[in-house]
């Protein structure tokens, strides 16, 4: 009985060493931030990442995007804060409201490490809520793509903060390099077809855990 609880005190401690010593493992989280757009404090990413500033686009020095990460089974949920249009950009999507819809998406590649379970919040004045753009296309190219539509831009108000938020499912363990995670504002036609785009951010996790 006493090497027996030996072997199980040692047993216990060698567990011990490898979750706080693993990269992947990251303890119990409840909502902490385990990614964002910007750099600086340890976070891998970069805000205005394709270098393209749309003139229909909120400002990119404002907006800001991160993941709230929840221990498994909980869901997790990515969030795009701080929207922001400059008065050049609302009066650009004022004067071409007739003609133009807005998009606003949130891209995750890889594709299977985590899924949009449709629930989402929200204080744009979307005219079509969050869902996934095409599965084929995703499937295809490889990444999860959650958009929703602005039918009428001339609902955005100058200088008001806008967010979004979509919860999501981890699907997988993480990948090294994988998954990363991109915020887009796309100007479109009235169809939402024929699409100018500025992706204004993209990161990547800064602890590897599902």
């Amino acid at each position: 009985m006493k090497h027996r609880s030996i072997r199980l005190s040692l047993l216990a401690a060698f567990i011990a060493l490898i979750v706080t010593s693993s990269p992947s493992v990251a303890g119990v989280w409840v909502g902490q931030d385990n990614g964002r757009d910007l750099n600086g404090g340890g976070w891998i990413g970069n805000d205005n990442w394709d270098n393209v500033t749309g003139t229909y686009a909120p400002d990119n020095v404002w907006e800001d995007t991160y993941l709230s990460e929840w221990s498994e089974p909980g869901h997790d949920w990515m969030r795009d804060r701080f929207l922001k249009w400059g008065a050049a950009a609302e009066q650009k999507l004022n004067n071409e409201s007739a003609t133009k819809g807005l998009d606003t998406e949130m891209r995750i590649h890889d594709q299977f490490y985590y899924n949009f379970v449709d629930a989402w919040n929200s204080n744009l004045p979307f005219s079509k809520g969050p869902e996934n753009e095409n599965p084929a296309e995703e499937l295809f190219q490889g990444y999860t793509e959650v958009d929703a539509e602005i039918q009428e831009p001339k609902l955005i108000d100058v200088n008001f903060n806008y967010f979004w938020d979509i919860k999501i499912d981890s699907e997988k363990a993480p990948l090294v390099g994988h998954p990363d995670f991109y915020t887009e504002i796309e100007y479109c036609d009235n169809n939402f077809n024929n699409c100018n785009h500025d992706v204004m951010g993209w990161f990547e996790k800064k602890v590897r855990v599902q």
